[in-house]
């Protein structure tokens, strides 16, 4: 360590040694208090925006607030329970829906296969009357000749279920 010099009065001493300091530090003791100074603002303004305007504790407000929120979830959660099963009963329904249509669908084809199969009866009824007609009745001034009998069946199927046969002609 180095030696102050002495000048033989102590005060004197000491005033020096002061001197010394304050001119070393000094410039750190300005950025010091003039950082301390922007903490005491910027606390202000921190202690302004948490400071309540009334008598109830911010605290107990935010835990109020918690709970308040907590039990709107709650609720939400609940809502969307309710919702998921009544939307599985709708998906339920459609489906019942649907293979109530499809029945439906399938005895409108049956009904629609006979009514084509007795139209298709009913077509060659008359053709067979119309022709048996002709042979008892012929028209005065014609010659009873032979005429072919054409039945014309495009049904697929017949009454009872099975494949019709080709169109026939006869004589």
């Amino acid at each position: 360590m180095t030696d102050i010099p002495k000048t033989g009065f102590p005060v004197i001493d000491i005033a020096v040694v002061v001197v010394i300091a304050l001119s070393v530090a000094s410039p750190f003791a300005v950025k010091t208090y003039r950082a301390i100074q922007e903490l005491r603002k910027d606390m202000v303004s921190v202690k302004h925006q948490v400071k309540n305007d009334h008598g109830s504790n911010l605290r107990d407000d935010l835990d109020k607030t918690t709970e308040i929120t907590r039990e709107g979830w709650k609720a939400v959660q609940v809502t969307l329970a309710d919702i998921q099963d009544k939307l599985k009963n709708v998906a339920l329904d459609f489906g019942g829906l649907r293979s109530e249509m499809r029945h439906e669908r399938d005895k409108t084809d049956d009904i629609n296969k006979r009514v084509h199969a007795l139209e298709m009866k009913t077509e060659v009824a008359k053709q067979v009357k119309a022709e048996v007609d002709r042979k008892v009745n012929p028209q005065p001034n014609t010659a009873a000749t032979a005429l072919p009998i054409v039945i014309n069946t495009t049904a697929t199927e017949n009454s009872g279920g099975g494949p019709v046969p080709p169109t026939h002609t006869y004589e």
